[in-house]
């Protein structure tokens, strides 16, 4: 086995990559099962990081898994540095480096941004400087310290991961299956686990499968994932479930884990948290699959199967506080009742009840009662157990009365009952105003209702007293005492008597109901107040103005007045010279009236006469001669008619006549001879020749 040694005599950058190794399991581990909740205990988690610190781990990988590798020792600082800070509070990470001999690195269970800053320091001052590399030694020595702490602790999980380019020259090496099989039981029951992580490249084939053989695990390191994969597992504690019990899922999953969902198979909603909580409430196997997500968005599952039963049936038992109950004595009921999640009922033999689970109970008569509990559990299970106890003495007394008038009102006769039962000899009625209570000896003759009267309005409080060889009890009742007095209803209206021109007699009719004592009316216009009593009516005169009448409505000093406000308006009169000219408008009117018609009536005469007069010319000749030429008059609007001699002889008379309904002009001609001979009257048309005995005539208008 080789030496420990201080970590100041070789390189840390073989011991920073393994402590990026440990530093994944740990963020996994720590993320998903350092942190229980509910105090369900776990397996503790160990890491041991071995890490190559020899000199051929400054050189590039060969045939690299992937595009420009740097240094195999560079690459380990440079992914350490990312996991140092990953690394959550709680994880125990143990480091070794290696070269010429074993080191020991720090071991640190991380709680403080300081432990970090510890790790990346002893990162960062590795340098890959030994000449010699005695792998299977160190991988010797550090197995068994992980062999020794899961001897010790059953419970323990520790994980093993050696960061190493699989080179060793040490002359005296011991075999690989030498070293291996020491641990091999171990190994294959994965309470120990051995991870070898290459930097960049892929084992031969021979050299993975003989790893693989003893139960060695082989990761490539591309990503934390590829060194840690994402491992799904969980435990259900406790491991027998029974309906209606809560279980609590352990989350032993290894990774960086972003995520996780819980669905419990019985259709419920699922959970999310690293220790929830459920309650199967019915019985049945039910498949439980736990999801885990990688910060990369990579998944695993695991799943469980979980047996729910159902708890043993309840079972219901009591006991009794006392072996002999008297009356008046309370009793202890003990529940001795098993099962899981149990209701009680109580049943005391006499139509009580009760739900409690360890009741007290008194009885006030003796006599023989049948105790009986019912336990019943949530699965619809349910028990039964009775007992018969005997009660001994006298009935215990049970106060109680009633009253004749419920609500009685001051000074009415009362009468109250004593309705009380049990063995009793005396009560002892408490009365409101009367400064001694009053006893009734029943064994005297006393008789069993009395009759009282109360003085006040109000809540009136009677206390029964009873006594007896069974004890004593009361009751007490709060009456509600009512005046005998109605309360005022109001109920005013005004009615106008009489209406003149400076005034208003009105009459306020007061039909109020109730107990009225004195009814008051303010009429609002400065005149005194009247009063009368009981409910009257009552008359006043306003004069112009508005007014607000107050009338109270007031009963027993016990009720408060009663207010009814009542408007009122006199409006004021007209004066003198608006009343004269009521009556000279219309006059004016009419006079007005009659002189705009005559002056219209005037003026359309004078139109009339107008239209009425000969306007224009008047072309005539003798039809014996056609070609002559015809001679004219001209009449100028001065004159309804015209004469126009035609010869010596002979004359033509031209009149203009107005139509009265249609007021139409017409015109007319008529020839007259000397010895008086009419021809016509013609009716001439303006513009149309006419003919007249011996002459045509035409009118033209102007």
């Amino acid at each position: 086995m080789c030496k420990l040694i201080k970590p100041s005599r070789f390189g840390r950058g073989q011991i920073a990559a393994m402590l990026v190794m440990a530093s994944i399991i740990g963020l996994f581990m720590s993320s998903t099962s350092f942190a229980q909740e509910d105090s369900v205990s776990e397996a503790s988690i160990v890491y041991f990081v071995l890490l190559d610190d020899s000199a051929s781990m400054q050189r590039r990988p060969e045939n690299p898994t992937a595009v420009s590798w740097r240094p195999k020792v560079d690459e380990v600082k440079r992914q350490m540095a990312t996991f140092i800070t990953s690394l959550p509070n709680g994880t125990d990470v143990r480091f070794y480096a290696f070269a010429e001999e074993l080191t020991g690195g720090p071991e640190v269970v991380i709680s403080s941004d300081a432990d970090r800053e510890k790790l990346s320091a002893f990162v960062n001052a590795l340098r890959a400087e030994g000449r010699e590399t005695r792998l299977w030694r160190s991988l010797d020595s550090v197995m068994a310290e992980a062999a020794e702490l899961a001897t010790s602790d059953p419970g323990a999980r520790v994980r093993v991961l050696a960061y190493s380019d699989l080179l060793d020259n040490d002359p005296n090496r011991p075999r690989p299956s030498t070293v291996l099989a020491k641990y091999r039981t171990l190994l294959r029951q994965s309470q120990v686990q051995l991870t070898y992580i290459t930097i960049g490249f892929e084992l031969q084939a021979e050299q993975r499968t003989a790893l693989e053989d003893e139960g060695v695990q082989v990761r490539t390191a591309l990503t934390p994932e590829d060194v840690i994969p994402l491992q799904a597992e969980f435990r259900i504690v406790p491991t027998e479930v029974l309906a209606g019990d809560r279980v609590t899922l352990v989350d032993d999953s290894i990774g960086v884990i972003r995520d996780r969902i819980i669905d419990w198979g019985d259709g419920e909603a699922p959970s999310r948290g690293r220790s929830p909580t459920h309650v199967y409430r019915e019985p049945g196997e039910y498949t439980v699959r736990l999801t885990v997500t990688s910060s990369t968005g990579r998944e695993d599952s695991a799943t469980q199967r979980v047996k729910v039963v159902l708890p043993p049936p309840p079972v219901a038992a009591f006991t009794v506080s006392a072996e002999q109950v008297d009356v008046g004595t309370s009793v202890l009921l003990v529940n001795e009742s098993t099962g899981a999640d149990c209701r009680f009922n109580w049943v005391f033999g006499d139509a009580r009840t009760s739900a409690e689970r360890n009741p007290r109970v008194i009885w006030s008569r003796p006599g023989e009662y049948v105790i009986r509990l019912t336990a019943a559990d949530s699965f619809g299970r349910q028990a039964t157990a009775e007992r018969v106890i005997q009660v001994e003495g006298p009935e215990q007394p049970v106060a109680s009365f009633v009253v004749g008038t419920p609500e009685p009102r001051v000074g009415e006769a009362v009468v109250l009952t004593d309705t009380s039962t049990g063995d009793i000899e005396t009560v002892t009625w408490h009365l409101p105003g009367r400064d001694t209570p009053l006893v009734v000896d029943y064994g005297n003759g006393g008789e069993r209702s009395i009759e009282c009267a109360f003085a006040e309005v109000g809540e009136q409080e009677v206390r029964l007293q009873v006594r007896g060889r069974g004890g004593e009890a009361e009751t007490i009742q709060k009456l509600n005492v009512r005046t005998r007095f109605v309360p005022p209803e109001p109920a005013v209206t005004l009615e106008v008597i009489e209406s003149g021109r400076d005034y208003k007699l009105v009459a306020f009719n007061n039909r109020s109901t109730g107990s009225v004592v004195q009814s008051e009316y303010d009429f609002g216009d400065g005149s005194p107040t009247v009063r009368v009593s009981g409910v009257q009516d009552v008359r006043h005169e306003y004069g112009p103005g508005n007014y607000v009448a107050h009338v109270r409505i007031i009963g027993p000093k016990e009720f408060a007045a009663e207010v009814v406000e009542i408007p009122i308006r006199v409006p004021k009169p007209l004066p003198a010279w608006v009343w004269r000219l009521l009556w000279l408008v219309p006059a004016a009117i009419v006079l007005l009236g009659g002189a705009a018609y005559a002056v219209l009536w005037w003026r359309k005469r004078q139109e009339d006469l107008r239209l009425s007069m000969l306007v224009g010319t008047l072309n005539y000749k003798s039809k014996d001669a056609p070609l002559a030429p015809y001679a004219s008059v001209e009449f100028d609007g001065t004159a309804t008619e015209g004469r126009v001699p035609l010869n010596e002889s002979t004359a033509a008379v031209v009149r203009a006549t107005s139509d009265p309904l249609t007021n139409q002009i017409e015109h007319s001609v008529e020839v007259v001879d000397g010895d008086g001979t009419q021809i016509g009257p013609v009716p001439l048309t303006e513009n149309d020749r006419t003919t007249v005995g011996e002459y045509e005539f035409n009118l033209v208008q102007t």
